[in-house]
């Protein structure tokens, strides 16, 4: 549920529409529960969802509809890995309503990792401990170095 926030709160900080328009909710919520230790936590599952986003009365005269669908790219290039997902593409219906507005509903999946963490005020019991839920790290990589030798094979 933090992407499709995450996503609602940028659309929302881009002064596209006013955000007494934008609601949204989950749809489809499938766990796939697999508990797999990781030293100091646990992904206790992974949780797949629909998110939607709508926006009532869009004016998509004052910010076209192309502008918004760059913001939706640009979120999702900058946050999100969607290869993984059986549907890793967003959808928008548009029902026009006027010549200037229109009621905009965002669909796309979304997958999460769930962690517990050892914890003595932990109110989750998991194998005879206490643990509590641990917010998802989601960390990108802003670069990397590679190195590497290369053997010479003519002088063997």
């Amino acid at each position: 549920m933090e992407k499709m926030t995450q996503l609602a709160n940028y659309l929302a900080s881009q002064d596209l529409f006013s955000s007494d328009q934008l609601s949204n909710w989950m749809e489809e919520v499938t766990l796939k529960i697999g508990a797999k230790d990781e030293g100091d936590r646990v992904l206790l599952y992974r949780m797949q969802y629909r998110a939607v986003l709508l926006i009532e009365s869009y004016d998509y005269n004052a910010n076209s509809l192309e502008t918004f669908h760059a913001y939706v790219a640009i979120w999702l290039a900058e946050n999100d890995t969607r290869s993984d997902l059986s549907s890793p593409h967003p959808n928008v219906a548009i029902d026009l309503l006027s010549d200037r507005e229109a009621d905009l509903e965002l669909t796309l999946s979304f997958e999460e990792d769930i962690y517990i963490s050892r914890s003595d005020q932990g109110s989750l019991t998991y194998q005879n401990e206490n643990w509590s839920l641990q917010k998802s790290d989601y960390d990108v990589a802003e670069s990397a170095t590679v190195e590497a030798s290369v053997a010479d094979e003519s002088s063997a």
